[in-house]
């Protein structure tokens, strides 16, 4: 959970979940000026070529912030209750808010306490 290939991957992640976000909001919002309600068939194949690396690396990002709430996440119960309904009611959005609050602070502090007592051990 805080090796080094598994930060990248979450960046990675978190980054096609923001896109995603936009990508959804940027077609809803060009469909309602349009006033339509279905893509062309040539727009919606792009637009499903451009979502599928979008949606995986939103899946997993998913996984991997539920596990890290459920298992490694020792904030007060208070701030845990507070990202509850954000993290499964606004799915891409709010798990990438939470990996770039939360869990990457987390593995900050926990480099800088590993590295100080290995410091010491030294």
């Amino acid at each position: 959970m805080d090796s080094r290939a598994a930060r990248r991957v979450y960046l990675v992640c978190s980054v096609l979940a923001l896109t995603l976000s936009g990508t959804l909001v940027g077609t809803r919002s060009a469909q309602a000026v349009a006033g339509s309600h279905t893509l062309p068939p040539a727009t919606a194949a792009l637009l499903r070529l451009v979502l599928i690396p979008e949606v995986i690396g939103s899946a997993l990002l998913w996984v991997a912030m539920l596990y890290f709430w459920f298992n490694f996440d020792h904030s007060s119960w208070l701030r845990r209750a507070l990202w509850f309904p954000f993290i499964f009611c606004f799915v891409p959005l709010a798990l990438a808010l939470y990996h770039f609050f939360v869990y990457r602070k987390w593995t900050s502090s926990d480099r800088q306490t590993s590295s100080v007592s290995a410091a010491s051990h030294g």
